[in-house]
């Protein structure tokens, strides 16, 4: 609590089994809190059938526990396939925020209870949370009963890297110290007999005395016989109140009772007088659980499911949620019970994209509650919960057996539509595309078809269909603009705007952007958000060299993304950041944002962005000289890739390969690797990657012999330029056309027009190019004076393998002095934004806003200026930023 309320905090996960002081320990801590000036937060986990992630957390900054039933606005579309966590992780994200807006106004004691009942989505936040604490001032304290092993809890807890506290119980002599306390005077034999019999648990021990004091009979578990002890009526009301949860809303209880108020006051004072019910500041709430548990053991099953039926109909009427009521309905439906079967199938809807396995056992509990064949709504509900949650086979053959059943053709235009995003999850797009055709078929509202149109482009442009994906694409946008529906513009212009891209007709592409951007900005709500429009006009704006464009749409699109919960395309705008950055030589930014981007977890990328991730922090890795780090990163974007879902940069990741094999003497392997790429583009008439890595294969064909390459890479480039229009694609084809003729004039020329752009990479590799070639010429005055100004760029750009290996070209080689690696000295010029941010008592939310970056960007970057300043919390960050002046 002391390094809590100095900046530095720390996190304490305590085990044991009920009643052994868990809470006690917890309830301590809020005191010794109140006494240091430090907030306390407390919220805990609670035994549902319906998952609501987050549900503990949000209990503990007073956020509506429904929340989390949140999605995303409008429809789904083939980009958020598979994207089952997508919205959870977004609602992480805000709660995140929320912790270190609160951190950042006052220390914090943050406890969450019984995280043996928590879902995965609290486990996933509570370790990002434990990872944070010891620079937060934020005491985080974690309570569990033990979890059976092998369980995704147990793992889940046992990746948290905290310390822990486990509960063992009490030794005979102090659970009889314990009883005297109470007592007040030392325990007779009668007591002592029925203490010992507690078996050392603190909570049996105190309830045994009350039921002794209340006349019971002594027994080992006294919770049980003082809940035996209760009047009919209290403990009949006590029961009602164990139906609707730990803590006891009075109206409600009331309202589900069938009594008046003043006795159902009574029964709930009697119940605080027999020790198994306590007042809080909100009302009431059952002493412990193990109360809660005691008193619903004394129902038979069939009345304990009547009383859920019960608590579904008060709560229908009192408004509650379609999860609230679904809860109930789970517990207490018979077969036959159609309301109950409505009640859950609208429940598995609303949680599908935030829970799709709670949703998929809610469809499991309807399908049994009907006594008869299930609707075709609920098995399509059930397809997607099944999608959702991973397991994309069963959702496709649940899907297939559907289809054999007389359908209503919106039934199974949806069917298809369903069939599609399964097929895309596991791979196989060209299954997607004629999935998506036979939505379409089906389909006969024009808005509707517009909009699959939009989709179908989609899908034929994943399985290098251009023609198929441009014809259907102009479809949507003039059937979109007859209905006057900007969605179906917005599906077929970003089909239409990748087209241009792929040919690099960039004048076109860059058109194309701005319209649907400007489509998709109009303040209605026409779900265009759904299509991300904007990180696609953002790869535009990268390839036309337009920086500013890229970075404004960019942060509009994460914007947005955030907005309408599209969690899904949230990394992509990351990853889209650490392209540009990577182009312009910002290495230390590129790296952040695509360690932001890798940071979300496999179901919430929609875009496929891991491998160009892993690539590009692949081909940083090279330049600053950490070979062994390229290989595991390329490896996991091979990873990624084997997976079979669509994924961008592939060419990347082969420029990363094919680098690495050079710097270990594999100069043929390097070269077979971009040749092997060049011929895949080049046969689907894919020309924007090809500047990417043209000049680099160029070069590798002239060295390994392979002159007709050579020639064919420079003529291609050569026409691209003359296309493109832009100095990038001059430059490359400048290259590739010197590498070919072996011109070193030229490739002087290509550096001299290179030092005028903002491509510092490009221009240092053009530099080291034309020194390479003027070596081979002879001309050794000239080389050795590009040789080192290749190696000051690269330098300046913290690329320190590329700087020694230009250095060793010289004909008298010169070390070189690479940047330096700590101190204030090697911070980059966004890191020193960052510390003064954080001096100024910013959250990383708050410096995100300002930066115009993500907040998991802002981590990466807090996270680098820690170990460049080699400090550990923000407390030391600002005293060096104060000491520098920064």
């Amino acid at each position: 609590m002391r390094s809590a309320a100095n900046g530095a905090g720390g996190a304490l996960l305590i085990t044991g089994e009920p009643g052994m002081g868990k809470t006690r320990l917890v309830e301590a801590a809020s005191g010794l809190a109140a006494a240091a000036g430090v907030s306390a937060r407390v919220g805990r986990c609670e035994q549902l059938e319906v998952e609501r992630a987050l549900s503990g957390p949000l209990r503990a900054f007073d956020r509506q526990i429904d929340a989390n039933s949140w999605h995303s606005v409008g429809i789904r579309t083939l980009l958020q396939a598979g994207a089952g966590t997508a919205e959870s992780s977004l609602l992480a994200d805000g709660l995140l925020e929320v912790l270190e807006s609160e951190c950042a106004r006052a220390p914090l004691l943050l406890a969450i209870e019984d995280l043996h009942w928590a879902d995965l989505t609290t486990l996933f936040w509570l370790r990002a949370i434990a990872r944070r604490a010891a620079d937060l001032p934020l005491l985080l304290l974690l309570t569990t009963r033990p979890v059976p092993m092998g369980t995704e809890v147990h793992r889940a807890l046992a990746s948290l890297d905290t310390p822990r506290l486990d509960l063992s119980p009490l030794a005979p002599e102090v659970a009889r110290a314990l009883a005297g306390a109470a007592l007040e005077n030392a325990p007779t034999c009668q007591v002592a007999d029925a203490v010992d019999r507690a078996a050392g648990n603190p909570l049996l021990v105190l309830a045994i005395l009350d039921a002794l004091k209340a006349g019971a009979p002594a027994a080992a578990d006294g919770v049980v016989a003082l809940v035996r002890e209760l009047k009919h009526s209290t403990l009949r009301t006590l029961q009602t109140a164990a139906i609707l949860g730990h803590e006891i809303d009075p109206v409600l209880l009331a309202a589900m009772a069938g009594i008046r108020t003043v006795d159902l006051l009574a029964d709930l004072e009697a119940g605080m007088a027999a020790g198994v019910v306590l007042a809080t500041s909100a009302g009431f709430a059952f002493r412990h659980e193990l109360h809660r548990e005691a008193v619903l053991a004394e129902m038979v099953p069939a009345t304990r499911a009547a009383l859920h039926m019960e608590a579904a109909r008060v709560l229908t009427t009192a408004g509650a949620s379609p999860l609230a009521v679904a809860e109930h309905y789970a517990r207490g439906a018979r077969p036959g019970d159609q309301k109950a079967v409505i009640w859950l199938y609208y429940a598995a809807q609303e949680i599908v994209g935030t829970a799709p396995e709670a949703a998929l056992r809610l469809c499991d509990v309807a399908i049994a509650a009907g006594h008869q064949q299930p609707q075709p709504e609920l098995l399509l509900a059930k397809v997607r919960a099944l999608a959702g949650a991973g397991r994309a086979s069963e959702a496709d053959a649940l899907g297939r057996a559907l289809l054999r059943e007389p359908l209503a053709p919106a039934v199974q235009a949806r069917l298809h539509r369903e069939l599609a995003f399964t097929a895309f999850m596991q791979g196989r797009a060209d299954i997607s595309a004629a999935e998506m055709e036979r939505c379409a078929t089906l389909t006969d509202n024009p808005c509707l078809q517009a909009r699959v149109q939009g989709e179908v482009a989609f899908a034929r442009f994943l399985v290098i269909d251009h023609a198929g994906a441009r014809d259907a694409g102009q479809r949507a946008v003039t059937e979109g603009r007859h209905t006057h529906d900007k969605a179906a513009q917005v599906a077929g212009g970003a089909v239409l705007c990748f087209l241009d891209l792929y040919k690099m007709r960039l004048d076109q592409a860059c058109e194309r952007a701005r319209e649907i951007v400007e489509l998709a900005d109009q303040p209605e709500n026409n779900d265009s958000h759904a299509f991300q429009p904007w990180f696609i006009a953002a790869l535009a704006y990268l390839e036309s060299d337009q920086f500013d464009l890229l970075t404004a749409t960019s942060r509009r699109g994460r914007e947005q993304a955030i907005r309408y919960g599209s969690a899904w395309a949230v990394p992509a705008y990351d990853a889209i950041s650490a392209f540009g950055s990577l182009r312009i030589g910002e290495l230390d930014d590129a790296a952040a944002a695509a360690e932001a981007a890798l940071s979300y977890a496999d179901g919430v990328d929609g875009f496929g962005i891991a491998v160009w991730c892993n690539a590009f922090l692949a081909q940083i890795a090279l330049h600053r000289g950490a070979d062994d780090l390229a290989a595991e990163r390329i490896g996991a974007a091979q990873h990624w890739l084997a997976k079979g879902r669509a994924q961008l940069g592939f060419e990347q990741l082969c420029l990363a390969a094919a680098e690495l094999h050079e710097r270990r003497g594999g100069i043929d392997m390097a070269y077979s690797v971009l040749a092997e790429v060049w011929e895949v583009f080049v046969a689907n008439d894919m020309r924007s990657p090809l500047p990417g890595f043209g000049a680099a294969l160029a070069r590798l064909a002239s060295h390994t012999g392979h002159a007709a390459r050579s020639a064919e890479v420079a003529a291609v480039l050569a026409d691209l330029a003359t296309d493109a229009g832009t100095v990038r694609t001059r430059l490359v084809a400048d290259v590739a056309a010197a590498w070919r003729d072996g011109d070193a004039d030229r490739a002087v020329r290509a550096a001299e027009l290179a030092a005028r752009t903002p491509l510092k990479p490009l221009t240092a590799a053009t530099l080291t190019d034309a020194a390479s070639l003027l070596k081979i010429r002879g001309r050794a005055v000239d080389a050795d004076r590009l040789a080192d100004a290749a190696t000051k760029r690269w330098s300046a750009m913290g690329a320190d393998a590329n700087a020694a290996i230009c250095a060793a070209m010289r004909v008298t080689a010169q070390s070189t002095t690479p940047r330096s690696r700590f101190g204030v000295a090697a911070l980059t010029r966004t890191e020193r934004q960052v510390v003064r941010l954080v001096a100024e008592g910013k959250t990383n939310a708050e410096i995100a806003n300002v930066l115009g970056v993500s907040r998991r960007t802002v981590e990466s970057h807090v996270s680098a200026t820690y170990r460049k300043l080699e400090v550990t919390t923000r407390v030391s960050m600002t005293r060096v930023a104060l000491h520098h002046r920064i």
